[in-house]
Order: C-alpha cells, then structure tokens, then sequence
C-alpha cells in the first residue's frame, strides 16, 4: 500500500517515521518549506514540499 501523509507537525512525523519502520511506502507532503527541510533530513526523499490541499488536474 502507498500511503500520503499531508502535514509534517508531531502526528505527521511520528506517523511517517512508524509506517517507515513497518514497511510502508510513504510520501509526505508539508508546506512550510523550512520545516520541510527539516523533515526531509529524517525520513530522506519521502519528503514534497507542497500545498496538500490543492489539486492539480493534468
């Protein structure tokens, strides 16, 4: 299962860090670019920077 997680704060990171550790194939998308840098330090390149709550349609 692929899982995305919309918000780095302390649910999401402690989400992301247990779903990694279980197996999982996360993404984890966070708005606030500092705070995503920070996050992506942790987790590597399960980290995007973005609005979760806009959609793109293609």
């Amino acid at each position: 299962m692929f899982i995305i997680i919309v918000g780095g704060g302390k649910v999401g990171n402690y989400l992301a860090i247990d779903l990694l550790s279980s197996g999982q194939e996360i993404s984890l998308i966070e708005k606030n670019k500092e705070k995503c840098n920070q996050i992506s330090e942790i987790l590597g390149s399960f980290v995007i920077q973005g609005d979760g709550c806009i959609l793109f349609f293609l």
